[in-house]
């Protein structure tokens, strides 16, 4: 305020977080604007500001329209506006509708129909979408290449949002009712989740006053899911003490309770069994908020470990009195007021110890608490102990300084001579990868044989593993946009690990990998919130992380020789980290050429270098070649025009020489020597493939001597690794009406003697199978098809195949429906 902002911009839970006084503060100042949007709009606890005189926005905009699509502004009183065109008085039309308001100026509204009465999904356009890749001639840009290449832009699109909506009162005017994956089946009834949390949110009384609620689904075998409910109490409702507490007394957590399943039965009256939440968790603190200032869809992972600390102090606690394990326990009674003596008490200390070792040190404090205080009390005293002692665990190290090559002392302990002592075979399945089988190869057709439930979009591709740790099964390892990681047997969907999912703080885009710590396997995958994760591959715990200052969006890749992971992320920073301690170390890092690096650092094993090198490639344009023992110096650069997204492809001439392939977003492949850097070939997209843009991995097909590449305009195409001449070209957009959902993800070759099929995926869901051409041709041909299968939603996973023996060959891959496949040929 001092600074005299006059624009804020935050989420809600953002604002709603501030100090009540600060916030009336802002508030009550005409010349403030406040703009709220990612979450929705809280307009009845704005409106119940007394001073408030500030102008407030409701800004809406989908991950597919990367700016805001539409504005509702909301005003105190009439004075201040009237019905125009961002703004109208409307009622909310539904007890828990946010108001959407009205579409931006280049932006159009279309409704969807959904399987609700009178509700409809949100579809948006642009009057200009997509891109176009613009060559001047000259250094400026004249008016007929700018009028070119908006002629060139895709037409309009509508997108679907998987919101949920429905009209206000005045017709015009839109109101978010909830989101499609939030919305579930229980008893029969649809119900929105956001719906019956804004419900709950409005249960107030003279000691009750509720500033946020979370409602999380836990899946069952029919319609009847359990729905847990978390709800943060504002710690001036209720006389509890100040200091932060997840153990509110037993009495009045059982009057919170009633009261709130009243006001539901009443308000979603007469069906109202499918809205009541089995459980109820109250906390006096806030609840989870994301690293996008989101209150967190799955808080229940959050509040975990705290909440599974709870039950085993209640279980140790009754059986010290001779109670059930189950038994209701008075929150607010000593151990001596619920029947038990000394003895007894310190007998229940010596038993808490031994599980919670943490505590060893701290015995004293223990008698003491459970002499004079709470069974709420102690819980808490254990809880903060223990959540204490696991942070100073696992805390990230300290931000690396952005400097050309960063080298730590730990290098000097760790030898570059060090291999990894892991001595059983195993195999590694990724996508853009060729299965080869022995024999002829099969009639394809696909067939469906599981889903598993990630709880959000699926991009990532999987990584099947067979052979470590007694895996001598295929099992497939993939994450998604709920930050879940699952590891699932590939034969049957079957999950591998005690729990179903492991959670991550923030987004899963990058497929894992796989490194080793010593003799240990462990399983790597990284996040958009900066860090990689090293989770045990066995049961999924978490063993180690390290933040790499940007969001990571591609895997790493483990250097056996020394033993360490190498990656990349929009830190702008190559970093090579060894996995064999619980912080992560860096042993060096390298700016390289100061931008993002979203493409896979990928290693040379090829005999023709003494040691592996590492191949790097930006959204600079920027391909570099890095010998890991001199960090400090690159083999050489070679610098680009177009940023490289795809993986680089290495692979051997008949002369032994080894070059790496590089495909610019742009449509420009070239060749390299990995010894110099010298370019080999080049091609250029041009004629029927102008305007593509190449965002998937190459793909070698080492029988016919081809490169296979996949464009964004739903072609597929293959160059000679020799010379770069084209091969052949394929449309994979004859079927569709809408060319807007035609970009090819990564293929994989499914191959036999002298025979390939080739197996990919394409962005409105299709799953395909189609023969290679078997003659040269310059122009494009409609594919062979030989098998179709078509997912339930969209899908920017690739598909990668395994095989447990030649008569089965089994396909896993995510969508955008919130599952992770697997289909069989």
């Amino acid at each position: 305020m001092n600074a005299k902002v006059g624009w804020l911009q935050c989420t809600p839970s953002q604002i709603s977080g501030l100090n009540r006084r600060l916030l009336d503060r802002f508030l009550s100042q005409p010349s403030f604007h406040v703009l709220l949007g990612g979450e929705p709009f809280p307009l009845n606890d704005l409106r119940s500001f007394k001073n408030h005189k500030s102008v407030l926005y409701n800004i809406y905009g989908t991950t597919e329209v990367s700016s805001w699509a539409s504005l509702f502004k909301v005003s105190s009183s009439d004075r201040y506006c009237i019905n125009n065109d961002i703004h109208c008085e409307c009622s909310p039309p539904l007890l828990g509708s946010s108001p959407l308001g009205f579409p931006m100026l280049g932006t159009s509204f279309s409704l969807i129909p959904s399987n609700m009465e009178n509700v409809w999904e949100l579809g948006l356009s642009r009057q200009y979408g997509g891109f176009y890749i613009l060559r001047p001639k000259e250094t400026t840009i004249t008016i007929q290449e700018f009028s070119y290449a908006l002629s060139q832009l895709p037409s309009q699109s509508i997108w679907p949002t998987s919101d949920l909506v429905h009209y206000g009162q005045c017709g015009r005017c839109l109101w978010f009712l909830g989101r499609k994956d939030r919305t579930i089946k229980r008893f029969g009834y649809q119900i929105c989740l956001e719906r019956l949390e804004h419900v709950i949110k409005t249960c107030k009384s003279p000691n009750l006053k509720i500033s946020n609620c979370r409602c999380q689904v836990f899946e069952g075998s029919t319609d009847q899911n359990s729905i847990i409910s978390f709800i943060e109490i504002e710690p001036h409702s209720y006389k509890f003490s100040r200091k932060p507490s997840i153990f509110l007394s037993y009495s009045y957590k059982k009057h919170t309770k009633w009261y709130i399943l009243k006001k539901l039965k009443f308000v979603f009256a007469p069906n109202h069994q499918p809205w009541l939440p089995t459980h109820f968790v109250f906390f006096n603190r806030s609840l989870p908020i994301s690293l996008h200032g989101k209150l967190m869809y799955r808080p229940y992972e959050f509040f975990k470990s705290s909440m599974s600390i709870k039950s085993k102090v209640i279980a140790m606690w009754n059986e010290s009195l001779g109670l059930s394990r189950t038994t209701v326990t008075d929150w607010d009674a000593t151990f001596m007021e619920a029947g038990g003596s000394s003895l007894m008490a310190l007998h229940l200390v010596e038993t808490i110890i031994q599980e919670f070792p943490v505590l060893i040190n701290k015995k004293e404090n223990l008698v003491s608490l459970i002499f004079a205080h709470s069974l709420s009390r102690v819980c808490e005293f254990i809880s903060l102990s223990s959540s204490i002692s696991m942070k100073s665990k696992t805390r990230f190290p300290k931000s690396i300084p952005n400097k050309k090559v960063y080298q730590s002392k730990f290098e000097n302990e760790f030898q570059m001579t060090v291999k990894h002592n892991y001595q059983h075979p195993f195999d590694m399945y990724t996508h853009g990868s060729v299965l080869k089988l022995p024999g002829l190869l099969p009639r394809i057709k696909f067939k469906f044989l599981w889903q598993h439930n990630l709880h959000k979009c699926v991009d990532a591709s999987p990584l099947i593993l067979s052979g470590v740790h007694g895996f001598s099964n295929g099992c497939a390892f993939i994450g998604s946009h709920s930050g879940s990681i699952s590891a699932l047997y590939v034969s049957n969907g079957h999950t591998v690990w005690p729990n179903a999912t492991v959670s991550l703080p923030d987004r899963i885009e990058a497929s894992s990998t796989l490194g080793f710590a010593g003799s240990s396997a462990v399983l790597v995958v990284g996040s958009l919130d900066g860090s990689i994760y090293g989770l045990d591959i066995e049961c999924g715990t978490s063993l180690c992380s390290y933040n790499t200052g940007g969001a990571v969006k591609s895997p790493g890749s483990y250097v056996y020789d020394y033993g360490f992971l190498a990656c990349g992320s929009h830190g702008k920073l190559v970093h090579a980290i060894d996995l064999r301690s619980l912080n992560m170390k860096p042993i060096w890092t390298n700016s390289f050429d100061g931008t993002p690096i979203v493409s896979p650092v990928i290693v040379s094993y090829m005999s023709q270098t003494s040691t592996p090198y590492l191949i790097i490639a930006s959204l600079g344009g920027t391909i570099g070649c890095l010998d890991p023992r001199n960090p400090s110096h690159l083999v050489w650069m070679r610098n680009g025009k177009m940023p490289v997204f795809s993986k680089p492809l290495l692979y051997m001439d008949s002369s032994y020489k080894v070059n790496v392939i590089i495909a610019g977003v742009g449509g420009t492949i070239r060749s390299f020597s990995l010894v110099n850097g010298n370019i080999d070939w080049s091609y250029e997209c041009s004629q029927e493939l102008s305007g593509h843009a190449i965002f998937s991995d190459p793909v070698l097909d080492a029988q016919s001597h081809n490169v296979i590449l996949s464009t964004n305009k739903g072609f597929l195409f293959a160059l000679n690794v020799v010379n770069g001449n084209l091969a052949w070209m394929l449309d994979w957009t004859s079927d569709l009406n809408s060319k807007n959902l035609c970009s090819l993800n990564t293929p994989s070759l499914l191959q036999s003697d002298g025979h390939s099929l080739l197996i990919g995926t394409r962005a409105d869901g299709l799953v395909y199978g189609c023969s290679l051409p078997s003659s040269l041709s310059v122009w494009r041909k409609t594919p062979t098809v030989l098998s179709t299968y078509h997912l339930p939603n969209q899908c920017f996973s690739s598909p990668v195949l395994y095989s447990e023996n030649s008569n089965d060959v089994y396909i896993v891959t995510g969508c955008r429906d919130n599952y992770v496949y697997g289909l069989s040929l």
